[in-house]
């Protein structure tokens, strides 16, 4: 799928990777429908992104995405105001949570973690493959699901972030065969310690862990990821670990099964 081509949503687009993933569809020329939670931070991300690259190309709606039908309303939204269908949905939108889980007086937002990174993801996921099968004709369609290195690790210090982005991470490896059935691909993007807030606090808690995986990183090495993606037609069910030197495939057991024309 090339950049400008896409008729695109990003799910927590109003700041951050959403928002850096955003401007890069819309850089090469594509059309991207941003939604977020925090409103005023949406409205003005919305603003400054239509006015830098049009009204045409560029489109917000609010969305909490762990409402049920907030899925169909956004492609609705989206397709309103393209005048053509979507062709690409990133689930990005995520929260960290607490980093006093084992406490035993914490409060029970550990859920929030699990609804929002997770079953918003899923659900996101099925909305997008059921619309795409219905509107795109046999052209592909495009999921990207924003999930983490710490999918892949133990994460002692908020264990339920790591629950749910493993989760998302075994979803996405869970729909590759629909490539095959309907041109349709699933991919995960798993970075690294990006710079943000949530980074912050797992210096504080973690810092050997950071270290290894490379320090925090610009939000641009997500976007190189996210280009790897796209680019790669036959990568559905695929998991890229992101981290500051660079991205590449995570290898699985079985990958030469699922991939042989792969390199692996």
């Amino acid at each position: 799928m090339q950049l400008q081509d896409i008729v695109g949503i990003v799910t927590g687009g109003a700041a951050g990777i959403g928002r850096a993933l955003a401007e890069t569809i819309l850089s090469a020329g594509g059309n991207v429908l941003i939604t977020d939670i925090n409103t005023s931070l949406l409205e003005t991300t919305g603003q400054e992104l239509a006015a830098k690259f049009g009204k045409a190309n560029v489109g917000w709606t609010q969305q909490n995405v762990v409402e049920m039908d907030s899925f169909h309303r956004i492609f609705d939204v989206a397709t309103n105001h393209f005048k053509k269908p979507v062709n690409l949905l990133i689930n990005n939108a995520g929260i960290g949570g607490d980093l006093d889980f084992w406490k035993g007086d914490a409060p029970r937002n550990w859920e929030d973690v699990i609804t929002i990174d997770l079953t918003a993801v899923i659900r996101g996921s099925q909305v997008a493959i059921q619309q795409f099968r219905k509107h795109l004709g046999g052209n592909e369609g495009v999921v990207i699901n924003v999930s983490s290195a710490a999918g892949f690790m133990a994460t002692p210090f908020f264990p339920q972030y790591g629950a749910a982005k493993a989760g998302v991470i075994g979803f996405t490896r869970s729909c590759h065969p629909l490539k095959k059935q309907h041109n349709i691909r699933v991919v995960a993007l798993c970075p690294a310690f990006v710079d943000s807030a949530l980074s912050k606090l797992a210096i504080e808690v973690s810092p050997k862990l950071i270290q290894r995986l490379g320090g925090v990183m610009d939000v641009s090495k997500v976007v190189d990821g996210f280009e790897m993606a796209l680019n790669d037609p036959n990568n559905s069910g695929r998991c890229i670990l992101i981290v500051p030197t660079g991205s590449s495939y995570f290898p699985f057991a079985g990958d030469k099964h699922l991939y042989p024309e792969a390199k692996l």
